[in-house]
């Protein structure tokens, strides 16, 4: 601690509080002989304190005492009394009052430690002069080095005595370990809700009554359950103890009032209700949540709940809804009654609702309104929605199930069936809708007349567009014609009259007439023209025709006779959500067939969207379904190139739970004997994998004590009772629900110890660290092995001076970052918060340095590590690296990685079960001098007897090493066979594929370790077996899938052709083929 302003040769300086308006000041009250002493001892005391009190009387309205540990005295003290006295010489007649009260509080700097409130004072003067007050505290109280005990009366200057410069008055101090009046009674006692596991109740009111039963005092528990009554007069009393909601008090009972009595413990008898969750089969359901009021229970295996502590009356039982339930009718009043148990009525509760929603809209992407959608699953629940304007609708409260949607038309659009629609409970299916138009028709009828209204038999009409002609019967009449919305033209024509053209329009469902008169054609008089006379020309002979030679009809070639379709069967298979499993189909899978795309189905019902079945080119189908799969009995159709198909019967079992997954723990903790500490997080264990995440939306809560309270992420609180031996362990339940509503119960332990961890512990900061303008630094603990497990930190409040601060609350690493502009030092305060529950205050020094733009330089880069699964990775950044430049983790990729702070290198541990041929990227943080920040990748690969024979000097085909052909590779005309052993590739060709034609084949190489390659390999044609004619015996044919396979032998035709090319060109020598 700095000494200066504070000094002790001026800690007893005036600090008198000056008021901004004058108080009248409240007379002394005159001293009586119950609180006078008869003589003044300034031995009296266990020992010394230093006192100080206010001065300037003449400007201060308040008086205010500052005890502080007596000059040299660093060691903390405890005491229950202290004694502010002043020897007077000549007197100024200021006396302190028999009996007032003033306001204490401990403080540390301007940090307020403990506020006690009001406390009492009882003023004293002996026959010398010599006047005192003496304070006694409710408990202990401890003042350390650096901290002061403050005494304040409001209006109390110029009516209490001072000590001031150049006073006649001197001041000074006592202590006392036990409290000043030993001769009045204390009685103590404690009540519990449940003392076994620590649970007390707070604020519970005791009183004391006489013998005549008046009640004489009342008191409150403290969080301990601990009450006490303090000045008690010896006598025989009774203590009659209040009750908290959902208790019951037990009876009054007598207990003598002499000394410091131990009253005997007493216990609170809770209320309880108890009752069972049933679904609507009647079978009990586990893992429900259970409410009446403020209390909550899980139901057991066979449906059963048990709430403790419910208060008495009516009250609201409720069901929390999950994705296993919902809450439908889960909702009731119910009576409890002021008695240990209450049974309760079975509650019945429903699956969880889905629900489907979307929008409708036409072919132009426009919205539909008015459309009535159904929704029917397959058990018969039906609901319904009319989409508004926009097109949207909703259907809520579905059962699970696979569901059908009808969309209903409209005057404008066709209707639409929707099929295998999966409804999931407490999820939203989302289903759009495009409608097609229905056709927008209309009719027309035609009439048409001659002159003088008559009717014209058998007249015709023409309407374009359309080309469309109509007759009309002998009456002329038309028949109405039906024609698409639009605008047309027609045009009558009748015998004996001019033809006429009208325009109509055609609107949808409606009738459009057209009426047209045609007019005679006119009558003209022809005068007759004389017949010339003809001369008949020979008729010419005709030409003999060419004889004809009638070709022979070609024979039609053979039509090839279509392959059977060949129908596959697969073995049925179980997995739970997010689980996977394989099936093989029992038959031989013969060359050149494929499989499409698995189709997923459930109660006849194709699934959309349900890509969880797949299928590869050996016909393995791998089901995988997530987790959000409702469990049920599933059809998955497997169709093939042959138009044959298979199906495999799956059956999705209900899911793990979350607290099947994760094992929860929590580290050990230490807290002293009255006093409370903080857990560390909870540690979850999922599989082989420590330290991992606990799912968004877990919740905890303290079970079975009222002395521990649980944050949201799982760090407990616990004040352990005073009288809590050393060495104990006090165990605290935490429930953890998981968002599936699973749950799991885990102990925290905290150890009962009896120093405290601040007095003996003296963490301090790194020194010598200097930051620029705007730039950034980190500040780690110098002697972090001096410090106890579970350390926490926390920035205390203080003048930053600009500077940003923050301080990691594992390491205690303080982040600091310098203002841009001037920047001045700073000196940041840091709280070290220890299991035991005690503090610390570090402080922590960052000096100013001129800041430098860094030249020009090379990016540094992590070059690629490949690492065995098991194994530790290192990488060092590779180029220029300014000095200062530091590193810091931003992304782990899931595994155990540090970065020196300095270098650069980074360590990735890759755990064991981790997959072959596995990519990670961690991701540094670089900050270099001038304060810019850059992210870089460092990419870690897992080996893998694929990436071994990708850099081998001379690959091998291992043992176990299998082949076969890409299952997304198609090529019409041409017919692809590997041999899965030796990877042997024979091609052939059919006559729709040119000479000149090749292709390249996707082959794929599978390790015993599970990796895999796939090796391109290019075939041409004219090399390749042909159907018909047969190939001769030595062509290329013969040869290929020789070549092709002892290419294979040496690791792949794809890259062993570049580097054996000596053993290529033997091996094809032997069957005369040179390259």
């Amino acid at each position: 601690m700095v000494r200066g302003f504070w000094g002790r040769s001026i800690a007893i300086a005036a600090v008198a509080a000056c008021a901004a308006s004058g108080v009248t000041a409240v007379p002394a009250i005159p001293l009586t002989v119950a609180h006078a002493a008869e003589k003044f001892d300034v031995n009296d005391g266990d020992f010394s304190l230093t006192v100080s009190t206010g001065v300037k009387e003449s400007i201060a309205t308040d008086w205010r005492a500052i005890f502080r540990l007596a000059d040299g005295d660093y060691e903390p003290k405890t005491f229950r009394s202290v004694r502010l006295y002043f020897y007077v010489i000549g007197g100024d007649g200021k006396n302190f009052p028999a009996e007032d009260t003033y306001a204490v509080k401990l403080t540390h700097g301007t940090t307020e430690v403990e506020d006690f409130g009001e406390v009492t004072g009882y003023g004293h003067i002996d026959d010398t002069g010599t006047r005192w007050m003496d304070f006694t505290f409710e408990k202990d109280v401890t003042l350390k080095d650096g901290q002061t005990l403050i005494v304040d009366k409001k209006g109390g200057a110029g009516t209490l005595p001072v000590r001031g410069s150049g006073s006649s008055q001197s001041a000074g101090g006592r202590g006392f370990i036990d409290p000043i009046n030993p001769k009045l009674a204390t009685l103590s006692g404690n009540v519990a809700v449940d003392r076994e596991s620590g649970k007390f109740p707070e604020g519970l009111e005791v009183s004391l009554l006489d013998g005549a039963g008046t009640v004489t005092d009342t008191t409150k528990t403290d969080k301990d359950g601990t009450y006490s009554f303090s000045n008690v007069k010896p006598g025989m009393y009774s203590l009659k103890l209040g009750t908290v909601p959902g208790y019951l008090a037990p009876e009054p009972f007598t207990v003598e009032a002499k000394g410091e009595v131990a009253v005997p413990e007493k216990d609170l008898i809770p209320i309880t209700a108890t009752g069972r969750v049933i679904d609507r089969d009647n079978q009990p359901l586990e893992g429900v949540e259970v409410s009446v009021g403020e209390r909550n229970a899980i139901t057991n295996d066979e449906g059963k709940y048990t709430l403790t502590g419910v208060p008495a009356g009516s009250a609201t039982l409720k069901v929390a809804a999950s994705e296993k339930h919902d809450t439908r009718g889960d909702e009731k009043t119910v009576e409890i009654h002021e008695r240990a148990v209450n049974e309760l009525e079975d509650v019945n509760v429903l699956p969880q609702f889905g629900s489907v929603a979307g929008q409708v809209v036409d072919e132009s992407g426009e919205p539909v309104a008015g459309v009535c959608v159904t929704v029917t699953v397959d058990d018969g629940e039906v609901g319904s929605a009319t989409t508004n304007e926009r097109g949207f609708y909703e259907v809520g409260n579905l059962l699970p199930g696979v569901a059908e949607i009808t969309f209903a038309e409209t005057d404008f659009t066709q209707s639409k069936l929707e099929p295998g629609v999966e409804i999931r409970p407490g999820q939203m299916a989302a289903v759009d809708m495009t409608l097609n138009a229905k056709e927008r028709k209309g009719s027309v009828r035609f009439r048409v007349v001659g002159e003088g209204g008559e009717s014209l038999p058998h007249a015709k009409a023409h309407i374009t567009p359309g080309d469309i002609r109509l007759v009309a019967d002998a009456n002329g009449v038309f028949t109405p014609q039906e024609l698409q919305e639009g605008e047309y033209t027609v045009r009558f024509e009748a015998d004996g009259h001019l033809p006429d053209e009208a325009e109509f329009s055609i609107h949808m469902g409606q009738l459009t007439e057209v009426d047209r008169q045609l007019d005679r054609v006119p009558v003209l008089t022809v005068q007759p023209t004389p017949t010339p006379t003809s001369t008949t020309a020979p008729a010419p002979k005709p030409k003999p025709k060419p004889s004809s030679t009638t070709k022979p009809t070609p024979t039609p070639a053979p039509k090839p006779t279509p392959k059977p379709a060949v129908d596959f069967t697969w073995d049925a298979v179980t997995v739970a959500p997010g689980g996977v499993v394989k099936t093989r189909p029992k038959e031989n899978v013969a060359a050149g067939i494929t499989f499409g795309e698995p189709v997923v189905q459930r109660s006849g019902f194709t699934i959309n969207g349900a890509d969880w079945a797949t299928v590869d080119a050996a016909g393995t189908v791998v089901i995988a379904p997530p987790e959000v799969v409702t469990p049920g009995k599933y059809l998955v159709e497997v169709p093939n190139s042959t138009e044959g198909t298979g199906t495999v019967a799956v059956t999705v079992t209900k899911p793990a739970s979350l607290a099947s997954l994760y094992k929860v723990s929590y580290a050990p903790r230490i807290v002293r004997a009255g006093g409370s500490a903080v857990s560390a997080a909870p540690i979850a264990r999922r599989g082989a994998y420590d330290w991992q995440p606990l799912p968004a939306g877990t919740k905890f809560k303290v079970e079975g004590t009222s002395n521990a309270t649980a944050d949201v992420d799982g760090r407990v609180t616990f004040s352990a009772p005073r009288g809590a031996k050393i060495g104990e362990i006090l165990p605290v339940d935490v429930v953890v629900t998981f968002p599936d509503d699973s749950t799991q119960t885990v102990r925290v332990p905290f150890e009962v110890a009896a120093a405290s961890m601040s007095q003996v512990t003296a963490p301090r900061y790194e020194t010598g660290v200097l930051v620029g303008p705007g730039q950034s630094t980190e500040l780690k603990i110098a002697n972090p092995t001096s410090l106890p497990a579970h350390t926490e930190f926390a920035l205390l409040p203080g003048d930053l001076q600009a500077w940003s601060a923050s301080v990691d609350a594992t390491t205690g690493t303080l982040r600091m970052t310098a203002p841009t502009g001037t920047a001045k030092p700073v000196v940041v305060p840091v709280e070290a918060r220890y299991p035991d529950g005690s503090t610390q205050t570090i402080e922590a020094y960052v000096g100013v340095a001129a800041a430098q733009a860094p030249a020009k330089r090379d990016a540094p880069k992590f070059p690629v590590s490949v690492v065995k699964v098991g194994k530790t990775a290192m990488s060092t950044p590779t180029g220029k690296v300014p000095a200062g430049t530091e590193f810091t983790l931003a992304d782990d990729a899931g595994l155990r990685v540090s970065v020196d702070k300095h270098t650069g290198k980074v360590r990735v541990e890759i755990p064991d079960n981790a997959p072959v041929d596995a990519s990670y990227t961690v991701q540094v943080r670089v900050q270099y001098p001038d304060g810019s920040v850059t992210l870089m990748p460092v990419t870690v690969l897992t080996n893998s007897q694929a990436r071994e024979q990708e850099t081998a000097t001379a690959p091998m085909a291992l043992k176990g090493t299998t082949y076969g052909l890409a299952g997304d590779f198609s090529a019409p005309g041409w017919s692809i066979n590997i041999n899965a052993v030796t990877g042997e590739i024979t091609a052939r060709v059919d006559s729709s594929v040119a000479e000149h034609a090749s292709i390249e084949v996707p082959r794929v190489v599978t390790y015993s370790d599970g990796s895999q390659r796939t090796q391109r390999v290019v075939l041409y044609a004219k090399d390749a077996a042909r159907t018909a004619p047969a190939p001769k015996t030595s062509s290329t044919a013969t040869w290929l899938p020789i070549v092709l396979g002892l290419l294979a032998a040496l690791g792949g035709a794809s890259y062993a052709a570049i580097v054996n090319q000596d053993h290529i060109r033997q091996l094809l020598s032997q069957y005369g083929i040179r390259i």
